[in-house]
């Protein structure tokens, strides 16, 4: 496993937990709000909460660490949610059994009857509505952040380019090799399944590199970076050969499927941009300007260049860390629809 996948790992576990640690005190102060406090029951209540808070959310990190796998993946939201409302009931009753162990401990009493006290002062009942309200909305928030992307939904909710505004981006347009080739010899709907099952691997590495999917264009995706997240850590060229090496790792699943390993070609390019709200009944992010369209011309001299993996002189100027990686010039080129040349540079992966 690589550095960033661990570093994206931890990073998620780490806010699953707080997460649940701050849902739980928050419960703890409402529960306790408006009545005469006795402080030292409220601090012992307090440790219990963080204790079973920093479960919670281990036990959460792992059940969505299992249906992130690419069998649960590819199931349907509906099959997903059925999954994990079974798995929230169990992990609801742990909590309690949890709680009422630590209190039992505290009060030197049985197990049991920690349990009948919580059921007594009403905290089962009341936890449980309160336990399924924050896992549902937990797993709202998710299923937002896998359709809209980190940032979109937020973005979209609170207006923020309602007024168009003007940005700095990074794009990556990434297109399947010989696709019309390979959708002849397969058929459309198999050859579906082969693009469902890329993105899906595609899916896989975007949050370690902090990218997101601005659309997806029949066998095409475009993925963008705030420009200094993705030149910085030069975020945007490990995520191709991030992927490139998922492919290959599972190339005997595609060749039994597919009886080919898909091969994708790309071209990154940024600069200022206009980011707009468009639409009504179905809003959307837009971005409008030259560097969209430029990315996407660079893209297509992959065929003719040979090429798997291009980039602009201008972005080539701004990354950082190229030591990892080979850049090879392959000069100025005229682009279709543009007047001006743009100088190019192939990339490759020396270790691939």
């Amino acid at each position: 496993m690589s550095r960033a996948n661990i570093s994206s790992r931890i990073k998620e576990c780490v806010q699953t937990i707080s997460y649940w640690v701050f849902i739980l005190l928050v419960y703890d102060i409402i529960r306790y709000a408006g009545n005469t406090v006795d402080f030292n029951e409220f601090w012992v209540t307090i440790e219990v909460v963080i204790f079973v808070g920093i479960a919670t959310g281990i036990f959460y990190y792992i059940l969505e660490s299992i249906m992130d796998l690419d069998w649960a993946r590819r199931k349907s939201y509906g099959f997903r949610i059925g999954v994990k409302s079974g798995l929230f009931t169990g992990i609801f009753i742990i909590d309690i059994l949890l709680g009422a162990d630590m209190l039992a401990l505290i009060n030197r009493v049985e197990v049991g009857e920690g349990v009948i006290e919580l059921w007594k002062n009403g905290i089962i009942l009341s936890f449980l509505v309160y336990f399924f309200t924050a896992s549902t909305f937990f797993s709202f928030w998710k299923i937002v952040n896998e359709n809209f992307g980190p940032s979109v939904f937020w973005n979209l909710v609170v207006g923020l380019y309602s007024p168009p505004r003007a940005e700095k981006k990074i794009f990556m347009f990434l297109d399947m090799r010989d696709s019309t080739t390979i959708a002849e010899k397969l058929g459309y709907t198999k050859f579906s399944k082969l693009v469902q099952d890329s993105f899906l691997d595609l899916n896989s590495v975007m949050a370690k590199f902090n990218g997101e999917i601005y659309k997806y264009v029949g066998d095409e995706a475009v993925i963008v970076w705030d420009y200094d997240k993705g030149q910085f850590e030069n975020e945007t060229v490990k995520l191709f050969f991030d992927f490139q090496q998922i492919l290959q790792r599972k190339a005997a699943y595609y060749e039994q499927n597919y009886g080919l390993l898909p091969e994708f070609k790309a071209g990154i390019h940024g600069g200022e941009i206009i980011v707009a709200e468009v639409g009504v009944e179905r809003k959307e992010i837009a971005y409008l300007g030259d560097v969209v369209n430029t990315t996407a011309r660079i893209q297509d001299k992959c065929n003719t260049l040979k090429e798997n993996f291009l980039v602009s002189s201008i972005l080539y100027d701004d990354l950082l860390q190229k030591v990892h990686f080979h850049y090879s010039p392959k000069g100025e080129h005229v682009l279709k629809g543009k007047e001006d040349t743009v100088e190019l540079y192939g990339i490759s992966n020396p270790l691939m």
